[in-house]
């Protein structure tokens, strides 16, 4: 996390100098007077660029930041699927039904310990998997034997469908990342922004030279944010594990 954060603050630092540098290369080139006489319809035009690249870049950031909530959605619909589907087998009596609940408790264990580094890498835990089909495949072959019972597995199943759903789209979520094309038009598009900027000029450069300097910070935040939210199991603000080994403290007191 730290190595993260200085990497960021070297980014602002240098797209900030990179702003700066290149404002006072085309002063010293054209000088200001030239420049100034550009402000008028430059301006106008910078405006254009400015909100058509602005609206590019909501987009980037919003369809990034639905991905993420949709990835925590999972989590939370994974989380307590499951612990239903553990609090429903103690009204079944079943000699199976204390094997499972183990392995559902081991479940959570694994995801937290196991599966959420590889996460980060797109991967699945091949032990979390395992645990996963044979809770289903176990649930599926319980016998009932009541009409109570019965019923209550149907609940149970239902449960266990959510569960089984979740979990597949929370690990397809771990492979999502904006496609390159995209990333190329997102930064290209801010070097584009900023050296349009070099193209005005004002009598006071170091005026100038702030403006620009907040603009090249502003634009690396801005891209920092869209990378921060590329992948929503790595990063600056990854998504946690809490929520799994919290419903395991919760379903052990249950049982």
């Amino acid at each position: 996390m730290e190595d993260l954060m200085a990497l960021m603050f070297a980014v602002l630092f240098g797209t900030a100098m990179f702003a700066v540098t290149g404002a006072f290369i085309t002063r010293k080139f054209f000088g200001y007077k030239v420049l100034e006489k550009n402000n008028d319809v430059a301006g106008f035009i910078y405006g254009v660029l400015g909100v058509m690249y602005s609206v590019f870049l909501a987009f980037v950031i919003i369809d990034e930041w639905e991905i993420r909530r949709d990835a925590e959605s999972n989590i939370q619909q994974e989380v307590n699927s499951l612990a239903s589907v553990y609090r429903g087998l103690n009204l079944l009596e079943n000699p199976q039904v204390t094997r499972i609940q183990s392995t559902i408790e081991e479940y959570f264990r694994v995801v937290a310990n196991n599966e959420w580094p590889l996460m980060a890498e797109g991967k699945a835990s091949v032990a979390a998997e395992r645990q996963s089909i044979d809770i289903i495949q176990s649930i599926y072959h319980i016998e009932p034997r009541s009409r109570f019972e019965e019923l209550w597995l149907v609940r149970i199943i239902s449960d266990l469908d959510a569960f089984e759903s979740a979990r597949l789209s929370r690990i397809m979520s771990a492979k999502y990342t904006l496609n390159v094309f995209f990333w190329a038009v997102l930064v290209s598009g801010a070097i584009l922004t900023i050296g349009f900027a070099w193209l005005f000029g004002t009598p006071n450069f170091l005026a100038q030279s702030i403006m620009m300097a907040f603009l090249g910070a502003v634009m690396a935040m801005l891209i920092c944010i869209a990378l921060s939210l590329d992948h929503p199991f790595k990063g600056i603000i990854p998504l946690d594990y809490d929520e799994f080994l919290n419903q395991s403290e919760l379903i052990k007191g249950d049982g």
